[in-house]
């Protein structure tokens, strides 16, 4: 723990620095007990939580493959989280991004003055949410119960996207964009988006940054083993990052649409690495 205090303190403490910070319009976070933890830990617990959860996984399913067992397609309905012990006698529980009891969360939707102005463009212009961020939403409200789903519908609402990009700044290239199967997605990103000249400031898109193709790659061959083997477990904790990660790329392709605005909901590390900017 943080130097060394009680958990229940730190998070006391660690609480009221959040309450004392000013609300961003449109914020949505999630604050957990393994925010008060260095990244590096949290990511190795994460990558340990990984990797015991499909361990067990793989056993459940052997068991439930021999017994004839019946059951939908996620043995786990609920995980009692991940302990530790030194001695084998002694054990901890492990921080837990998704334990209920140490969470918080906010969501605030403050319409000042320019977001009323901007709305009443919109719907002027007859505007509408991107179809990728509706099938977003959609993957997002079935993540826990039914994730390969979720992945499915996450990957559908990146190439959605992506092809409403094209459709929107190569109008002559619609119907092919649509109609046409869809091509791979982690290449026109990288490839043939950036040489499209884009409605931003800077009037180019670059090319996604290292880590946002790689977790894109791991999502496609993911989605490839669930949509043509009907098979494959993706553990929560990847699936969320895939998810964050499509957000993210959404987002970036809202504000080459000529919306700046959506810049600000993109997460600092993407944006920092994306654009350069000093977060």
């Amino acid at each position: 723990m943080p130097d060394g205090k009680d958990p229940s303190d730190a998070w006391a403490e660690f609480m009221r620095g959040i309450y004392a910070e000013p609300f961003k319009p449109g914020s949505n976070k999630m604050r957990t007990m393994m925010d008060l933890y260095p990244q590096g830990l949290r990511d190795s617990l994460g990558e340990i939580r990984d990797e015991l959860e499909t361990a067990a996984l793989t056993v459940v399913a052997l068991v439930r493959w021999r017994m004839d067992a019946r059951g939908g397609h996620d043995p786990v309905r609920e995980d009692r989280g991940v302990r530790f012990s030194f001695d084998g006698t002694n054990w901890w529980r492990l921080p837990d991004p998704s334990h209920e009891m140490e969470s918080w969360s906010e969501t605030h939707a403050v319409i000042d003055a320019q977001i009323h102005a901007e709305l009443e463009q919109y719907t002027a212009r007859n505007l509408s949410q991107p179809l990728g961020h509706e099938l977003l939403r959609e993957a997002f409200s079935t993540r826990s119960k039914n994730p390969r789903s979720a992945l499915i519908v996450t990957m559908t609402a990146l190439e959605v996207g992506v092809k409403e990009y094209i459709a929107d700044l190569v109008p002559d290239a619609e119907w092919l964009a649509f109609e046409a199967p869809s091509p791979n997605v982690v290449k026109m990103l990288g490839e043939y988006l950036p040489k499209i000249p884009s409605r931003a400031a800077s009037g180019v898109l670059n090319p996604p940054p290292k880590k946002v193709l790689e977790t894109l790659k791991v999502a496609v061959t993911l989605r490839n083993t669930v949509a043509h083997q009907g098979k494959g477990n993706i553990s929560i904790g990847r699936l969320s990052e895939i998810m964050a990660t499509v957000a993210d790329v959404l987002r970036v392709l809202d504000v080459h649409r000529g919306f700046p605005w959506s810049l600000k909901y993109v997460r600092d590390e993407v944006r920092k690495e994306w654009f350069g900017e000093s977060v």
